[in-house]
């Protein structure tokens, strides 16, 4: 995005709905395990308490269906081991065929086959991973475990002083409800005390899941097509607070509703329709999804909180204010010192 100007504005605050869903099967769904309780509700963990390093498939987020979170930094090739035994374990359930199982009734002595038939299975796998494992340990041609990519902020848009000493990039999906949560639950609480006191610089990176959004990839591209005209914020604003206008729309009418999104903001209406129509911007929201999966990103919204001088420390879904206040003053102490 080179060739459009930096727009640092500030984005406004909107207090939206708190739908819920998860993309673990690909269906819309209730949400189940670590939802974010409700005010008056919280979980009991203390405001000082470091939020988890790893995110997890449940933490109020959305997830790829078919998205598997390559490695990161190993401790050793024991590590990458312990990832092909993963593999190793899944297809070999994937491909159990049990025949006493699929009688009718099951009695206690076919369990007692299967769970033979099992153990046996799991023992010949367990052979063949330490094979694999002493092979790796003894051989200096095995491939080494595949280490964590450098976290960059691209040159997506800004929000807030581009000089803060604090980066938090999220990548994000304009669909995502609980994406919109955290716009409007928590981002005007780290506007107020980090972005707008000039700590905090906030990076938007798009990381549309269109397997479930089928207008994600299509938002995400209009928002660069308004940051081309210097309105990337005002716009993102927009769409999240009316995503349940065009959320449910058939994609041609939600590219309408984008075009009408970019009349409402005095844009040139010419020059925003030939862009979004053309897809000017299909690259560079695919190059920020692509940049996600290597940063191990399998869901939205996801954060990368930190700088150059610290590392990056991640969040995982639409998490309270209170983890990314933990994280964001560890971040400037270490800063300080």
């Amino acid at each position: 995005m080179s060739d459009k100007p930096n727009n640092s504005g500030n984005g406004k605050e909107q207090e939206d709905s708190k739908e819920q869903e998860t993309s673990s099967s690909g269906e819309p769904a209730e949400t189940s395990g670590d939802a974010v309780p409700a005010e008056g509700e919280y979980d009991g963990k203390a405001e000082a308490e470091p939020p988890a390093a790893v995110p997890a498939p449940d933490r109020d987020g959305e997830r790829f269906p078919d998205l598997e979170r390559p490695p990161t930094k190993s401790a050793g090739k024991g590590m990458y081991a312990a990832l092909v035994a993963t593999v190793g374990v899944a297809a070999f359930f994937a491909g159990l065929s049990v025949p006493v199982l699929n009688q009718d009734p099951v009695t206690m002595s076919d369990l007692d086959q299967a769970l033979l038939f099992l153990e046996d299975k799991i023992d010949n796998l367990s052979d063949d991973l330490q094979k694999i494992e002493d092979t790796m340990l003894t051989d200096p041609n095995a491939p080494a475990p595949q280490s964590q990519p450098t976290i960059t902020a691209d040159d997506d848009p800004v929000l807030g002083n581009v000089d803060a000493p604090v980066t938090m990039i999220e990548f994000s999906d304009f669909q995502c409800p609980f994406c919109a949560r955290f716009y409007s639950e928590t981002l005007p609480l780290i506007k107020d005390n980090f972005i707008d006191t000039g700590l905090v610089k906030m990076v938007y990176r798009d990381f549309p899941l269109q397997s479930i959004h089928p207008n994600a990839i299509p938002a995400a591209v209009a928002s660069e097509c308004a940051d081309e005209q210097g309105a990337y914020w005002e716009y993102h604003d927009i769409l999240f607070e009316n995503v349940s206008v065009w959320g449910p729309m058939e994609i041609p009418g939600a590219v309408e509703q984008f075009k009408a999104y970019a009349a409402d903001l005095g844009l040139d209406t010419e020059t925003f329709s030939d862009c979004l129509d053309t897809g000017k911007y299909v690259t560079e929201v695919t190059g920020d999804y692509a940049d996600g999966v290597a940063y191990g990103v399998t869901g939205t919204p996801a954060f990368f909180l930190g700088s150059e001088q610290t590392g990056y420390f991640p969040i995982s879904g639409a998490r309270p204010y209170p983890e990314f206040q933990f994280a964001i003053e560890q971040i400037l102490g270490a800063i300080s010192q």
